[in-house]
């Protein structure tokens, strides 16, 4: 059986990827089904040493053919617990990749597929270090997403101001591509302290676009830094 399961597990790995590219399993699927198939298959390996224990008489024989066996699942378990890692990291990577027609609660699930990565690291004795670099990326990912539409809603309004000004004989000094720069670079940093959210108000208000569709979309992204979750 040993010869034959780097082969097995080869051959039911490409089936699990066969299945993913056709849709019948998502992501997450994935990296459970090749947890299980590598535990079973570390188990089922050593089943002919078991088999052994009938026709040995000596307990210290006995014993010594457990210890082997026991190393040997350790150091299988050692392997499962890298390619789980591996395997977190592809299922991270393919939740991040969002297609053209994302769903609305988007944030919402990339955050659960998140917690249930983590959830995977954790139970397979994944360090800390890793599990916080999946969870790094998840939540850079969404708040990058709700800054976004802070910052398409902020520029709009102040775009509408300006015209609003121009037809009102106003003439206002406005430059697109530095006023998106400028803001940009206030959200790439955003913590969401009391002093930062004071300043992206005043921002906003001294370029009369601090309206309720800015000012909504810049507390759904308060929450989100604040919390890690998604208002429900």
């Amino acid at each position: 059986m040993k010869e034959f399961t780097p082969i097995l597990f080869l051959i039911l790995c490409g089936v699990l990827f066969y299945m993913v590219w056709q849709g019948k399993m998502n992501s997450l699927g994935l990296c459970s089904a090749i947890l299980v198939i590598a535990i079973a298959l570390a188990v089922l390996s050593n089943s002919e040493n078991l088999t052994k224990f009938g026709a040995k008489g000596g307990g210290a024989e006995i014993l010594a053919e457990m210890k082997g066996i026991q190393e040997d699942v350790y150091a299988r378990l050692t392997v499962v617990k890298k390619l789980g890692v591996e395997t977190a990291e592809l299922a991270t990577f393919a939740a991040l990749q969002v297609g053209r027609f994302p769903p609305k609660d988007l944030q919402a699930q990339l955050l659960k597929s998140r917690d249930r990565i983590v959830s995977i690291l954790r139970e397979i004795g994944a360090s800390q270090a890793e599990v916080e670099n999946i969870q790094r990326r998840f939540n850079d990912r969404v708040k990058k997403d709700f800054s976004i539409v802070v910052e398409q809603r902020a520029i709009s309004a102040v775009i509408s101001a300006v015209n609003q000004d121009a037809r009102s004989g106003k003439q206002a000094e406005f430059v697109r591509d530095t006023t998106e720069a400028q803001f940009h670079r206030m959200l790439e940093s955003y913590g969401a302290s009391d002093a930062e959210r004071r300043n992206v108000l005043q921002w906003l208000r001294e370029r009369k676009a601090e309206i309720p569709e800015v000012v909504s979309a810049l507390d759904e992204l308060d929450y989100f830094v604040k919390t890690g979750g998604v208002r429900q």
